[in-house]
């Protein structure tokens, strides 16, 4: 079973046409008028537009994904491996942000606020000495 990450895979479509066609428009001024940076910023906001970034939790641990449409890179977090797992319910309804920590190197997502109790229940079940707990505000 996978739980996806709500930020990592759930880009409106309306925005990356946005970024598309802004990026595009910065690349061909950036060529017209011959100001590089305006050209290097216009090729990365269409860089942008090609990346996925997908994000999910397995009962073994957190795979970040990320699909450049010419070479593909993977990160695997194995729960073992995690110094910390905390949580923050978000001001909107229903969500939450999970922080994984690994290494004094802390990753926050967001997840359905349903699905934070799986995952919690999955990093105690395979390392039972993680510190678990609720970020208060």
């Amino acid at each position: 079973m996978r739980i996806y990450s709500i930020r990592g895979n759930n880009l409106k479509r309306h925005s990356l046409v946005a970024s598309g066609v802004g990026g595009g428009a910065l690349t061909v001024l950036g060529l017209i008028n011959g100001k590089i940076t305006t050209l290097v910023l216009g090729l990365l906001i269409l860089g942008r537009t090609l990346i996925k970034k997908p994000v999910f939790v397995t009962q073994e641990g957190l795979y970040q994904i990320r699909d450049y449409r010419f070479f593909k890179t993977q990160t695997f977090w194995d729960f073992k491996d995690l110094d910390a797992l905390y949580w923050k319910d978000l001001a909107q309804e229903g969500f939450s942000y999970i922080y994984f920590e690994k290494n004094q190197d802390p990753q926050a997502f967001d997840f359905k606020e349903a699905d934070k109790g799986q995952i919690i229940s999955w990093v105690k079940e395979r390392h039972p000495q993680v510190e678990v707990k609720e970020i208060e505000d």
